[in-house]
């Protein structure tokens, strides 16, 4: 394990220095100002023998000439620093486990991607009964692969109707969940510029509060999009919510230590899923967690490959949810059912409009159906 600190003018040339040096295995211990700059401290987990020499800096202690200090007896520098080197092995190991099961999500989306390209659906067996049913699942942008396997078992049903069929495989297939929060756990929603976040983490935070009860608070890690942090403000002194712009990760960390009691959502900068450096930025926010729940937010109307970019692009970890927004702004409404196919993250929540906290509702599978099908084939 080596320790090397590195220092800047700004967080972002920093931390590609760092990238460039060390790769994506360090490990960020902390960030701080530094006179007119700043100064990151990281770790790294180099053999001795496969370790480049001019990247390997120890790190000196250094002491003020004026501080009267005891020195330590060597037994308690060894504990000492047998303290700090297992809680070092207690980072390294979270931040392991968070890395293999983003790089396992990745690798699942990749395959997705790859088989969605590839893909055809052949000849399908359309009953003619079935097929308005066909007719509006394809302008629906549903995936082929699902309305090969609806038409399936409307062919293979002698008793219901098509429409009961294909109603009763899209609710199966749909997969939700119930919003549950804990106190203390940040939820972070995440996702691209301009899909609704900050609008809906204040529906949620009226729910929580008016609805359920729930002593909720709001922290910004936004620090990038001008006005947002005015924008959360209005919305935290109508609702009489606490808020917290914070600016560092040091500050974030703390102000999470402070809220334990609370459920606590967090803004996060709306960026292009392109913008690597804006996302190192907000992964060095969420490194200080122990915990977390992560919401992707998506608009309603995406396409499929569209929503899987964004899915990779935000995750920091694998999401626990999906939001879907903007319902009231689409024509298409095939994108929870192919969501749904392909991976295994829940809906949460559908949002239908900027009122706040009317224009919201926990996702349904019956109503997304009906989205989907609309009146004409009814």
């Amino acid at each position: 394990m080596k320790i090397k600190r590195y220092k800047g003018k700004r967080i972002d040339e920093v931390m590609r220095r760092i990238k460039a040096e060390l790769g994506d295995d360090a490990v960020i211990l902390s960030t701080k100002k530094s006179g007119d700059g700043v100064e990151v401290l990281v770790a790294v987990d180099f053999s001795i023998d496969e370790a480049p020499r001019e990247r390997i800096e120890m790190v000196e202690v250094v002491k003020r000439e004026d501080a009267v200090v005891p020195s330590p007896s060597p037994s308690d520098e060894v504990e000492s620093l047998r303290v700090e080197v297992e809680e070092l092995k207690k980072l390294l190991v979270a931040q392991k486990e968070r890395y293999d099961e983003l790089k396992d999500l990745r690798r699942e989306l990749t395959l997705i991607r790859k088989a969605l390209e590839t893909s055809h659906v052949g000849m399908v067996n359309v009953p003619i009964e079935a097929l308005p049913l066909y007719n509006r699942l394809q302008e629906m942008e549903v995936d082929p692969k699902v309305i090969s396997f609806v038409m399936k078992r409307i062919s293979e049903e002698e008793l219901l109707s098509p429409v009961s069929v294909c109603e009763e495989v899209l609710v199966q297939t749909l997969r939700v969940s119930s919003f549950e929060p804990r106190e203390g756990v940040p939820v972070v929603f995440s996702g691209p510029t301009g899909v609704g976040k900050t609008t809906t983490l204040a529906k949620i935070a009226s729910i929580l509060k008016f609805y359920e009860g729930r002593d909720t608070s709001i922290v910004s890690i936004d620090t990038f999009r001008v006005g947002a942090v005015d924008q959360l403000k209005i919305y935290a002194d109508i609702l009489e919510i606490d808020f917290y712009p914070v600016n560092s990760p040091e500050e974030f960390a703390k102000v999470v230590e402070v809220l334990e009691n609370s459920v606590i959502l967090v803004d996060t900068a709306g960026r292009s899923p392109k913008d690597s450096v804006r996302m190192e930025e907000i992964n060095s926010f969420l490194k200080v967690l122990n915990d977390y729940m992560l919401l992707v937010v998506i608009p309603y109307g995406y396409r499929l490959k569209e929503a899987l970019n964004v899915v990779e692009a935000f995750s920091t970890k694998r999401p626990d949810g999906i939001i879907l927004t903007k319902l009231d702004e689409t024509e298409v409404y095939g994108l929870p059912v192919n969501l749904s196919w392909h991976i295994d993250i829940p809906i949460i929540f559908v949002t239908n409009g900027q009122r706040v906290p009317e224009d919201i509702e926990r996702a349904d599978p019956k109503r997304m159906v009906k989205y989907l099908l609309g009146e004409e084939v009814q």
